[in-house]
């Protein structure tokens, strides 16, 4: 009782704002109903008084605490600043009065606490403490736990104020704590004398009726509703009652201890919200996805047996592990755990795993640490890339012998962007033009073509581009940088990207110069005479047709001389036949020297030789010059 008397001095010389009732049982009743932890310490720190709360949290009774040193009960840690703080406040200063620390259970584990101060005098004018701890371990458990998981929720704040107040019987309310400012933005005031049913929401009246009418009923005296703010909001509050007596032992009203939850359920809805995503998502997706805790798995998704071909039943006694090729086994399993124990490793890499059914597969392996229900864990996600390193294979392989054959033909290869730059070329592509590769790689084809070139091969590469068919056989005049003028021979086709659009042309490229050396000579034998270079009968054949056209178009008239060297066979039968080839080459150049070079002067065996003039005069002219 002397414990209690004291706590009523103290009430009684804080109460200023307004006048509560003087019942010992009213202040008992409110600070039992406090859902945090209540003491009081003297002057001499020792806890003079505590609440079921505090012993019902921290695992002691009331004769461990009392009379008891407060520093006792509080970590090493901690001790420091709790006593300075209490010092001052005895020597009258004001340090802050609410702050966290830690306080021990009975069984040696430590909670957190939110420990709020004030101070007063008792009778014999000591400063006496009263102490309100808010046990929010949870509280801090939980922004942890959101804090380093996967699901992105908002962190919990903390520093949440409670409410106390009285009601009749009628719900009217009579006492208030001044908390309610805080936490609701009301006046006491404006609160004493109304009903507290006109700010509960309506579709939570009838849990809150409930808890007034069974609140001294075991498992019936705790609801959450939502309570109406002063702008007009609603918030989530978990409220306890407590009922007063009268002196009759009848139910005269009751204590509500209200805490504002509604971080809390934002919370929980969140986390709602965000597993129902996940599911969501790992149940659509194509990858498969898993949680392995410890060696077992703990969740999979539908791609997860859809590839690999188990299910949660079969993985049931099988390790994660347990399902990988032997020969990386030891190296996934080691990796497994030490992510379990927050080791930094590669988040991703390639493994080899075994089906239900014995085939061996390739996976995209990617894994990271997680808290799954309050334990680390580990969640991987597998994309099943055997085809794909099928096609890789292929795609290695084929390029290979494609290199192999690009490198061993003696005809170039190369690749030109849709501008003509050279952004590829083999080696037989720098004997060809007579450049380095480092010189070579960047030119433009006009770089080394005629200007009189360019024309026809812009044509020809832009019906490629129009058409996408193949050009084979372009063939043109190239001067190397040494100046050295060579035929080469082109084959091209398009190169397309990804979508299917053109960005360049890739082909073969052969010099021809000696085989273009050989087609001209080719040609100008079928029309010149071996021995004197004159032109031959086909030759001066084609040329008088083309002057009897142009004399009937033109009413010209022109000269025909045959000739013929009189006793020429004796000079071969005396000299030989090559004094006779020369004596023919020497009137062949006397001939030609003769004419001008629009004439044409032929050698066209058995007949005579054969001296064409496109005019009468022309005829007369060269017949005087030859004589």
């Amino acid at each position: 009782m002397r414990t209690m008397e004291k706590f009523q001095t103290a009430k009684d010389g804080m109460q200023n704002e307004t006048v509560l009732p003087q019942s010992e049982e009213l202040y008992r009743a409110i600070v039992e109903s406090s859902q945090d932890a209540m003491l009081i310490l003297d002057d001499q720190f020792r806890i003079i008084y505590v609440n079921e709360t505090a012993c019902h949290v921290s695992g002691f009774s009331r004769q461990d605490y009392l009379h008891h040193n407060f520093m006792d009960f509080l970590p090493e840690e901690n001790r420091a600043v709790v006593v300075e703080r209490y010092q001052k406040r005895q020597q009258g200063e004001s340090p802050p009065s609410k702050y966290d620390f830690t306080f021990v259970t009975k069984d040696g584990s430590q909670r957190h606490s939110e420990l709020k101060t004030s101070v007063f005098r008792n009778r014999e004018g000591k400063v006496w403490t009263i102490c309100q701890m808010s046990d929010v371990t949870d509280l801090r458990r939980m922004q942890k736990a959101l804090k380093t998981s996967e699901e992105r929720l908002r962190q919990i704040t903390d520093n949440m104020g409670d409410l106390v107040l009285r009601v009749n019987l009628e719900g009217v309310i009579e006492f208030i704590s001044p908390s309610v400012k805080q936490v609701l933005d009301y006046d006491i005031a404006e609160l004493i004398g109304r009903s507290v049913i006109s700010f509960i929401h309506e579709d939570d009246l009838a849990r809150a009726m409930s808890v007034l009418k069974k609140g001294g009923k075991k498992g019936e005296n705790k609801t959450e509703i939502r309570i109406r703010h002063r702008d007009g909001r609603f918030f989530w509050f978990e409220v306890v009652g407590t009922p007063i007596r009268n002196e009759a032992g009848k139910i005269a009203g009751a204590v509500l201890g209200g805490r504002d939850i509604t971080q809390r359920r934002e919370v929980e809805d969140s986390l709602r919200q965000s597993e129902a995503t996940f599911r969501a998502l790992t149940e659509s997706t194509a990858v498969a996805i898993f949680v392995v805790q410890g060696e077992r798995f703990r969740y999979i998704n539908p791609a997860f047996t859809a590839i690999s071909g188990y299910t949660m039943e079969d993985l049931q006694g099988l390790r994660f592990w347990d399902l990988i090729t032997p020969e990386m086994r030891d190296t996934v399993r080691e990796r497994g755990l030490s992510r379990q124990r927050g080791e930094k490793l590669p988040p991703r890499y390639e493994i080899k795993f075994i089906t239900k059914t014995g085939e061996e597969r390739v996976g995209d392996f990617v894994a990271t640490f997680i808290q799954y229900q309050g334990r680390p864990a580990l969640i991987a996600s597998i994309s099943d890339i055997t085809e794909r390193k099928r096609k890789e294979e292929e795609l290695r392989s084929s390029e290979e012998r494609y290199r192999t054959i690009i490198e061993n033909i003696e005809d170039g290869y190369f690749e030109v962007n849709l501008k003509g730059d050279l952004i590829f070329a083999s080696d037989p592509c720098m004997k060809i033009t007579g450049t380095d590769r480092k010189t070579f790689i960047g030119m433009n084809f006009r770089e080394f073509s005629p200007p009189e070139n360019w024309p026809k091969i812009y044509q020809a590469f832009y019906k490629v581009f129009e058409t996408g068919e193949p050009l084979k056989g372009l063939a043109w005049e190239v001067v190397r940088i040494d100046g050295i003028h060579q035929f080469i021979e082109v084959s091209t086709s398009l190169i397309r990207d990804d979508a299917g659009q053109p960005v360049g042309f890739r082909g073969i490229v052969r010099d021809v110069t000696e085989r273009k050396q050989r087609e001209d000579k080719i040609q100008w034998m079928a029309y010149h005479d071996i021995l004197t270079s004159l032109p031959n009968r086909a030759l001066f054949y084609d040329r008088a047709a083309m002057i009897l056209a142009q004399a009937k178009r033109k009413q010209w008239r022109f000269g025909l001389m045959m000739l013929d060297l009189d006793h020429f066979k004796q000079v071969n039968d005396t000299y030989g036949h090559d004094a006779g080839d020369q004596l023919l080459i020497g009137v062949a150049r006397r001939l030609g020297e003769a004419v001008r070079e629009q004439d044409t002067v032929a050698r066209a065996p058995p007949p005579p030789d054969a001296l064409q003039h496109r005019s009468e005069a022309d005829l007369r002219h060269h017949v005087r010059k030859c004589h």
